[in-house]
Order: structure tokens, then sequence, then C-alpha cells
């Protein structure tokens, strides 16, 4: 409603919106919707409405992408017809910005710092309810799907069970415009030619076709019958061949096979596909493009294209693609010999780039480099390019176009491979580069003077932000060119120094900025000394064999000999030590007042944990320790972390204590012990060393399950217990009143020995709703008639024998797949 309002100030038009009868009308049918929530869509224009009414097929929570939502409803037809040139793809995406303006939809980040979007719940429910009959989702938890001759659109989570509806499902007499399929935790399904074939013999009328995730290694020929097909997805699915019968689908718009890993041939005719503006293509299994590529004159979006050989397509025909923009990958460029066309055609008058990519095959070690660098130099992109990969290119040096502060739009750029090249790119000219990744340029031994280029009284990397440098395995000296005059990397943030041997020069001396620094070293890697770093947050030093002490390991970069404290660096929040060498024995907490996340792992003589007596670690959240085999003390008067919510402690084989006083972690949920075999149970009459009453999340070996014997009744909030066993475990497991009825997920992992599991152990678990049995190789019979009927899920991995007997596929027949066959989530692997 606030993204309605905020279109307009007349008081008027707000009074009219106030004042109008469509308030009485939403609180009819709002089904406990807001009213103000339907106002918002009764107010939208036309076309939007069709287009949010359309995502009614999408499940709450589920994450799109723009270009995702924007050429679906291209296919739909719901993008009505711009006067003058514009696109369709830019009139749709005004939409969709349309619908972020006024909160339709919110904007947020992935996992990966990827840009989603989502829908609040209720949207989705305001969605539904104004599409009504003519979408429909089909969800695992639904025994019964009631498809009416009015439903056009349908969304389909794929699950097992999902999977086995549809493939039985008569779709006869029905018009959907849409099939769909959506993303899922699991995904894992597989389906056969003949169910996809009986599928699509009752869906002529399809406009929109989704078989994303599933695993199908062929797909039926009938899809050619599909006439009025304009989007299909077959991502991430396990083809090897696209069907000579899609070149049939002449309506076809968008054609995504992304994360296809086993697709090597393209249909020869796809030139046919006349109407295709966007061919979405990722992996590297592609042996290459068909040739007459070039014909498709509306492609707007062509992600892959591989140069051909003998009969498939030459890098000429890019240059017929007028239209190209977003991201290119042009890969097998070693294919590339004599050029035809004007070589400026191909990459350089595209000025709609984004994104390019120019790849070598890393196999082809052998490449002429004074032919590689012809290739490259040919390939200079327009300079209006924000983001540059360079992958295994075989040439010497780089051509002049490489860095060259022309490129003044470059944010991102990678190399990867330039095995041959001894020299980096004057990187430092590009005004407004922010992330400079450079990995496997082995012949690089200085890293100087030319890599920061002539700046012409600018300072070099006055925008950098970002810097990995990864495998360099001939890399010895970083100088730094510092000057009064001239700070380099003053704005940098990130460090990432990953396996480079032989590099033995200090780092710069002057990060003022940097928050986040990565050294992951190896066995000749020398002890290095880090600049002050007044802004640092995050701290990960990994295999520094040569430690003298963790003091020296961080000592800042001065005239003098002396070292300065840990206490200089007050801001650090996250500190992840590994592999540290015989002088790193113990760490003194005092010294990291705002510490949130302590990790130390695989430093063999690391002994101990210290704080001062009665010092309060106020900030720390999470502490882990692992594979230290020294270590065996915690501080003497236990931890006093209030907001510690994480504690892990794994294959540290001399530790016989867990730290005093671990009732007053108050904050503590989740709890990780694995293979400590010296751990001795609690005292009875210590109260202040039981476990916390909010603990939720346990991971346990067996042989600490039983030695520590817990009251399960202390701990209420249990509802995630995971067992491992070892070469010594029992043949059946649970047994009878082992395990706290309030777990609702159970994992079972390494039980060498195990053949089945305690029908009489699982009834008890009456809250149980996750089921999971990992690597269990004598693993014979599941107890099925044990398990409670609050089961939901079950998975079983590495487990052959339970494989062979209760998966159909393995079985060949259905005798013990009907025990579990009820449970809405299994998964076989």
């Amino acid at each position: 409603m606030g993204g309605i309002l905020r279109s307009t100030l007349d008081v008027w038009r707000w009074e009219q919106i106030a004042r109008n009868n469509i308030w009485e009308l939403t609180h009819e049918r709002s089904q406990g919707l807001p009213a103000a929530l339907e106002v918002s869509y009764y107010y939208l224009p036309l076309h939007l409405k069709g287009c949010f009414a359309f995502c009614s097929i999408f499940p709450k929570g589920y994450q799109f992408q723009r270009q995702e939502l924007v050429l679906l409803w291209m296919a739909e037809n719901l993008v009505m017809r711009s006067k003058g040139n514009r696109k369709m793809e830019e009139v749709a995406g005004e939409y969709f910005d349309d619908l972020v303006s006024t909160s339709f939809f919110v904007k947020s980040k992935d996992r990966s710092g990827r840009s989603i979007f989502l829908m609040h719940d209720l949207l989705v429910d305001l969605a539904k309810i104004v599409s009504g009959k003519y979408s429909s989702l089909l969800e695992h938890n639904e025994d019964t799907v009631k498809f009416e001759k009015k439903t056009r659109h349908l969304g389909c989570l794929m699950e097992h069970s999902t999977n086995n509806k549809v493939s039985s499902y008569d779709f006869e007499g029905t018009h959907l415009r849409t099939f769909l399929t959506l993303s899922s935790r699991y995904s894992e399904i597989s389906s056969s030619k003949e169910v996809v074939q009986n599928l699509l013999s009752m869906l002529k009328r399809l406009r929109v076709l989704s078989f994303r995730g599933l695993r199908m290694a062929e797909f039926s020929d009938s899809i050619g019958e599909l006439k009025h097909l304009r989007y299909l997805d077959l991502s991430k699915t396990q083809i090897v061949m696209l069907p000579e019968f899609v070149t049939k689908l002449y309506n076809l718009q968008t054609l995504k096979l992304e994360d296809c890993d086993h697709l090597q041939i393209l249909p020869k005719d796809m030139h046919h596909l006349i109407n295709l503006r966007h061919l979405i293509i990722s992996g590297d299994s592609l042996v290459e493009m068909p040739s007459q590529i070039s014909k498709l004159k509306n492609l707007q979006i062509l992600t892959t294209f591989v140069v051909g050989m003998d009969s498939g397509a030459k890098i000429e025909e890019l240059a017929e693609l007028h239209s190209l923009h977003g991201e290119l990958s042009i890969k097998k460029l070693e294919n590339v010999t004599n050029i035809t066309k004007a070589p400026d055609q191909i990459v350089l008058e595209k000025k709609q780039l984004e994104k390019l990519q120019l790849q070598w095959s890393v196999i082809y070690s052998n490449v002429d480099p004074k032919q590689g660098e012809a290739v490259l130099e040919m390939l200079s992109p327009n300079t209006m390019l924000k983001e540059l990969e360079i992958m295994y290119y075989p040439g010497k040096i780089f051509p002049n176009w490489v860095g060259n502060d022309s490129f003044s739009n470059i944010a991102e750029v990678t190399l990867d491979g330039c095995e041959h090249c001894s020299y980096l790119p004057p990187f430092g000219q590009l005004p407004l580069l922010k992330d400079l990744s450079i990995s496997r340029c082995n012949s690089v031994v200085t890293v100087g003077a030319e890599f920061y280029g002539n700046c012409s009284g600018r300072k070099p990397f006055s925008s950098l932000e970002t810097l990995r440098f990864k495998y360099m395995s001939s890399w010895e000296k970083w100088h730094p060119m510092q000057t009064k005059e001239a700070t380099t990397y003053e704005k940098l943030k990130t460090l990432e120094i990953a396996r480079c041997p032989k590099l033995v020069e200090d780092l710069p001396g002057l990060l003022p900025s940097l928050i986040s620094i990565k050294i992951m070293g190896g066995k000749q890697y020398p002890l290095l000394s880090l600049p002050i770093l007044p802004c640092v947050t995050n701290m990960s030093i990994e295999k520094l064999e040569n430690w003298k002490s963790l003091y020296e390991a961080i000592k800042p970069r001065n005239s003098c000999s002396t070292l300065t404290p840990l206490y200089h660096y007050p801001p650090l929040q996250s500190l992840r030590l590994t592999y540290c060498g015989s002088s790193f024995r113990s760490l003194h907490l005092d010294l990291f007042p705002n510490l949130k996340t302590l990790h130390i792992e695989s430093s063999d003589y690391f002994e101990a944990i210290s704080v001062s007596d009665g010092k309060s670690l106020e900030e720390l959240t999470s502490l882990s320790i692992r594979n230290c085999g020294s270590f065996v003390s915690f501080p003497n008067d236990g931890l006093i972390a209030p907001k510690l919510s994480s504690l892990r402690i794994a294959n540290c084989r001399k530790l016989k204590w867990l730290p005093e006083k671990m009732a007053i972690l108050s904050a503590l949920n989740e709890l990780e012990i694995i293979d400590c075999p010296l751990l001795e149970p609690f005292p009875e009459d210590a109260r202040e060393r039981s476990l916390p009453v909010t603990l939720s999340s346990l991971v346990i070996s067996y042989d600490e399950l039983l030695r520590m014997k817990w009251n399960w009744q202390t701990l209420p909030h249990l509802t995630y217990l995971s067992i491992s066993g070892n070469e010594e475990d029992m043949e059946s497991f649970p047994e009878e009143g082992l395990l706290p009825t309030t777990i609702t997920s159970l994992s079972i992992s390494f039980f060498s020995k195990l053949r089945g599991l305690d029908k009489n152990g699982l009834t008890q678990l009456t809250s149980l709703q996750t089921l999971g049995v990992l690597f269990c190789p004598e693993l014979e019979t599941l107890s099925e008639e044990g398990f409670p009927t609050s089961l939901t899920s079950l998975s079983i991995r590495r487990c052959p024998l339970v494989k062979k007997k209760y998966d159909p596929k393995e079985s060949g027949n259905e005798e013990y797949w009907n025990n579990i066959s009820h449970i809405h989530h299994v998964i076989f692997s």
C-alpha cells in the first residue's frame, strides 16, 4: 500500500483510495488476509495484475531471480507489445521493477551473495486468491490433487512422492500452459523417457515446460509436438544429447541448459529455431556449437559459445549475432585458426556485453603461444565491459588491451591457468576495478611495477576491495610500490593468499582498510609478518609450519624487531588457526575482547585455552577445537561466555574434561563431541557441570554417548541428535531407552557392523520426523515396522545392502519399498 501511495502526492487521490468500497469487498473474501494487501492489488495496472497472479504457482519461501520471471512472463504472453523499438525483455524488466518498488517482491541475497527475490507469505496467499482456479501448486504434503479444466498453470515441487503423483496423474482433458518444476532440498528425482513421453502426450498446449533437476539421461522425441512451447528448461538433468525434434519448436523463445554436466551435442538444425532469444548453457561437457548458429538473428542471450573444429560453428559466426548482451563465454579457443571475418565484429562491436569469459581447454597445453596471443589480441571487447575472465591462456605475454585504462567500467577480473606468462597485466590502471583474482599463473616470479602500470598521478588500484592470489607455484616477491605520494591498496578489504609456497617477501606494509585476511600455506611456506591492521575483523592463518609463536605470525612491519602484542588488534571478531607449528601451545583469549568465532584445527602442539580468572568472553558465540592431539585444558574457572551458542570438540584424544560450569552457558544450543576417548563424565554432585537446558542439537560419538551417562530429562529442548559409530560397534541400534524421546531428527552414521535398526528403540521416538542413515555398509534391514507415525523424511546414503533391498530401481520389485513408500521424502544414494 505504501508503494501505491508513494506514486502520487495528491491528497484527493489518497482520499479516493481510503473511501473506495473495495475495503468492504475484500473483507468478505480475504480469507484472513489484511485488506490493505488486496486493495494494493486492486490499484495495480492491469498488466502487473496478470504478472503478479502468475506467481501463485510458487510455494512460500521460493527464491527467484529477475531474469527467470521476465522470461516466464514473456513465454506466457503477459508482456504487452511496446511502441517503438523496445525489446520485450526491457518491458518485462520494467514490470518486475514496478512490483519491486511497490513491495510485491522483496530483494535479498542468497548464501553466495547473488541477488534473489522473494514474496512475503501473505502475498503468496493473495496471489492464490486472485488467480483462483487458473493456477495450482503441487506440493509434497498433498495426498490428493485437484485439477480443474480451468487450470492453466501448474507449479510442482519435485520430490520423490510428488514425482510419483505426477507420473500417474491423468492430465487428459486439461489445458495446461505451464508445467514448471521448482527446486527443493530433495531434488534427486529420477524419471524415465517413457514417463516423460506419457506426460507430454497429454500436454500439447504447453507454453512453459521445465524439467529442471530431473535425473533423466534421455529426452522424449515427443517434445517436437509441443508447437506452442516458448520456454523449455532442462537444466540440471543428465541428458547427453538434445533430441533433433527440439528444432521443430519454432515458437521457442528460451532454452535453458544450465549445469547439464553430461550434455555433449546440440541438434545440428538449431538454426531452425528462428524465434529463439535466450540460449542459456553452462558446463564444460559440450563438444561444439552446431554450424549456422549465426542464423539465430533474434538471440539476445548466448551464455556459452564453444568453438567447433570441422563440422561445428566457427568463431566468425559470433560476428552475425549483433544483439547479444549480458554475459558470453567463448570456449575451446584452441580451435580458432584462420579468421575470415573482420576481427572487431566478433566481440568489439557488442557494446551491451557486460561479462566476457575467454577460455582455452586445459588439456591443450601444447598450443602455439603465438597463436594464442593472436587470438586474444583479436578478441578485444568493448570498453563498456564490466567483468573479464581469461582461462588457460597459452600465450607468453598479454596484449595491450588487457589492463588498459580505457576499460574504465571493469569491476571484476579473473586470470586462471595462464601458465606461460611471466608478468601480470597492469591492472592497477583500471579505475573501477573492485575484485581481482589471479591463480595458477605459474611462470610469475615477481609482482612489481608492471602490475601497477602508469596511473598518471592517480593511485594504483584506487577502487580495489578484494584481492586473491592462489596456487602461484613460482611466485617469490611482491613489491608493493608505496610512497608518500601514492599508497597502494588503500581501499582493500579482503586479501587471500593460498598455496604460494615460494613467497618469501613481506606483504604490503599499508593496508588501512583491510577487514579480512586469509593465508593458506604449505609445508615450505615461510613465516609471514603482517602489517598493522587497524580494521581487521576476520583472520584465517593455515599451514604456517615455522611459527615461533602466534604473536610473531602477525607482528607489524616496522624498523625495529619488537613485536606488537595482539591487544593492538581489538576489532578481531573471527580467528581461524590451522596446522600451526610447535611453538603454538596456548592462546590467551583476553587479547581478543571482540572475538565472536574461534576455530583451532590440526595443530598438534596446541594444549590450552586460557582466560584471566573471572574474565567474561562477552562476544564469543562459536568455539571449535578439532584434531588437536595435545589439547588438554579449558580455562581453569570454566568458560564464562553468555553468548556462546556452539561448542565443537573433535579428535582431541588427551582431553579429559569438558569446561567447568557448563550449566551456566545459557545460550548454548549446539554441542559436538567426537572421538575424545579419555573424556570423563561429570561428577554426579557437580550440578554446574551438567549440560545447559537450552541444548537443542547434539553431535556425538557412540562411545562418548555411553560414557557420559547424561540424564535426557534435563534436556527438554533437545531435538537433533547425530551419532557416529566405530569399528567395534554393535549389530543393532538403538537399544530401547537409549535415546531421548524429544528428538525430531536423528542421524546414524559410520556403524561399520550395524545389520539392523532396533524397532523397539525406534518406536519410543514418538516425535521423530527425520531419520538419516549414512555409511553403514552391513545394514540389511530398516525394521520399518518400528518407525513412528510422525516420520516424514528418510534418507539412506552409502548403505548398499539396504538400497539393493528397498530401492525398487535396484531390487526390481516393490515388495519392501511398499513398506516405506508412505513416507513423504525417501532418498537412496
